[in-house]
């Protein structure tokens, strides 16, 4: 699948606002492709904040890719 469709399939999740966003969403975290990811915690940014999603993002400050990393600090 291509990034283009990835981050449509993640801007489908958000309009949707389906229970299961969160979940969903998070599962583009795991994607090697960085714009894939930026659009996945750009997304999970954007719901409201809570202890589910702070567990999601939190492994991402030893995320390998330097620009991830530091834009949590």
């Amino acid at each position: 699948m291509k990034s283009k469709q990835k981050t449509r399939i993640i801007q489908g999740c958000l309009e949707q606002a389906d229970p299961d966003a969160i979940k969903n969403i998070a599962i583009f975290l795991e994607e090697e492709d960085p714009p894939v990811i930026w659009m996945a915690i750009e997304a999970l940014g954007t719901l409201p904040i809570s202890e589910k999603i702070k567990s999601i993002l939190l492994p991402l400050t030893e995320n390998s890719e330097e620009e991830i990393r530091f834009s949590f600090v």
